[in-house]
């Protein structure tokens, strides 16, 4: 496949394909497919044997999953190396979304394979005894999370459970029981997690859900909920934070925690401004509130930091941990201020599948690829890439109201007039149609109008040019379609 073509400022700039032979760098060892290579469809998706597998899993499955949360013809993933995967009809796709985020090393890790083949050979499992591979991972965690404080780690399985286990440990330490979260927020599916979002979707028919969260809107500039522009707001979304804690406002009298993204994901990659987590961070220490640190999504390298707080140089009495963490495997983590984890009861808390050898296994080998094998300083290089070829695809065409991200986390949201800003719902139009040109991607966002990229952290400029060559061709589709309509 030729090296994609990219309007750019100072006219057509055509973008070489990685050379061979390049020195091999994190993407190399962990797996990444060598030389340029692209999607390929070798039968119109979904072609009959996928069709096959998916009308037995829509017959037998729970309409609850996430099987289908994109689509109802999502591609059946038969086996997959670096950032392609394969289906059952021989057709091959460039995968941006990293089974949203986990695989961030991109699919089937040489390193995290051999650690967890390894494992499996040692023990499978242990609950109610230590399993010997946790202790170097607790020394890995506790040595490379942010401050230098004594720590703590429990092992979970899930981001969600992490999450829960935050919680517990907050209200358990301050002896306070609200929890702060913000509007637009994802921490997870469980009930307790439920209760930290806003999107009715989510929530309807499962309330009432656990009380005592308070939410706040987010730093979400483009839409701001207080009608003002930044930076000649003040940050009014924190100064109004730190307003209702005044002990006169009445409106959260006993806040035991604050829970935030860094950058928020299903709520439509929406970047705060670099004050806002310092803000936040200062108004917590002021009033004596814990201050978690969901980088669930946004650890692990993938915003050019190995964990996003670091671009504002926080440090949370609480982060959270999970998916990418094993590359592919479940576990997550939770890291905390050792006071905090030592006033809780011994055996107060667990999980039956917390901490699993062959996770943690895994989890060994990956990280080590993080913090030293360059993908942070890649995934700054490569999403400054899909954002400048994103960004000249907005001047082309009038429904692309903002493009935003950081590193390898980008979102482009859409809108019916650009002065106006009303969502145009069509993200999902634009995955289908990606999907069957062989690329994937995800959409989120308030109104489900933010199209999602977050490739495996080892693609290279290739694999970002062929997205741009694809997510040019379906928007160029849609703007023909658009002109038809108003013809």
């Amino acid at each position: 496949m030729p090296a994609a073509r990219t309007r750019g400022d100072q006219g057509t700039v055509r973008r070489s394909a990685p050379r061979r032979g390049a020195r091999a760098g994190a993407g190399a060892r962990a797996g990444r497919t060598q030389g340029p290579r692209g999607p390929r469809i070798a039968a119109p998706h979904p072609g009959p044997r996928s069709r096959e597998i998916l009308a037995k899993v829509h017959r037998l499955e729970s309409p609850a999953t996430c099987s289908f949360v994109l689509t109802d013809e999502i591609v059946v993933e038969e086996s997959g190396r670096g950032a392609y995967v394969r289906d059952p009809d021989g057709n091959e796709f460039l995968d941006f979304t990293s089974g949203f985020g986990v695989l961030s090393l991109g699919h089937s890790p040489a390193p995290v394979k051999r650690a967890a083949r390894a494992q499996l050979d040692r023990l499978l499992h242990a609950m109610g005894a230590v399993a010997a591979v946790r202790a170097p991972l607790y020394e890995l965690l506790a040595r490379v999370t942010p401050g230098d404080m004594p720590k703590r780690i429990q092992l979970a399985a899930s981001g969600a459970e992490a999450v829960d286990v935050s919680l517990k440990i907050a209200k358990r330490f301050t002896g306070r029981s609200e929890v702060i979260s913000f509007l637009g927020a994802f921490h997870g599916r469980t009930h307790s997690a439920l209760a930290l979002m806003s999107k009715p979707h989510y929530r309807a028919g499962v309330l009432p859900l656990v009380p005592g969260v308070v939410q706040f809107p987010y730093a979400y500039c483009y839409r701001c909920y207080f009608g003002l522009t930044y930076p000649g707001c003040d940050l009014r979304c924190a100064r109004n934070l730190e307003s209702s804690l005044h002990p006169d406002a009445g409106w959260v009298t006993e806040p035991a925690a604050l829970i935030v993204e860094p950058i928020q994901g299903n709520g439509g990659i929406v970047v705060p401004p670099p004050e806002f987590l310092p803000e936040l961070r200062a108004a917590c220490a002021r009033h004596g509130i814990l201050f978690i640190a969901d980088e669930i999504m946004t650890g692990w390298c993938r915003t050019g930091e190995l964990f996003a707080i670091n671009h504002g140089g926080v440090v949370p009495d609480i982060l959270v941990l999970g998916k990418a963490l094993a590359a592919g495997l479940p576990l997550s983590a939770v890291v905390a201020r050792a006071e905090l984890m030592e006033s809780w009861d011994h055996g107060r808390d667990g999980s039956t599948s917390a901490g699993n050898p062959i996770s943690c296994a895994a989890a060994l080998a990956a990280v080590p690829l993080y913090v030293g094998g360059g993908l942070a300083g890649r995934a700054a290089r490569l999403g400054a890439r899909l954002m400048s070829g994103l960004s000249a695809l907005a001047e082309e065409f009038p429904f692309i109201g903002e493009v935003r991200g950081r590193g390898l986390m980008v979102g482009v949201e859409l809108v019916r007039d650009r002065a106006t800003r009303e969502p145009w719902e069509a993200a999902p139009a634009v995955v289908d149609a990606a999907c069957k040109r062989g690329l994937l991607l995800y959409y989120g966002g308030r109104y489900d109008n933010v199209v999602g990229f977050l490739p495996p952290l080892i693609i290279g400029n290739h694999e970002v040019d062929t997205a741009l060559d694809v997510v040019g061709q379906v928007f160029r589709l849609m703007k023909r379609e658009l002109d038809r309509g108003r013809g």
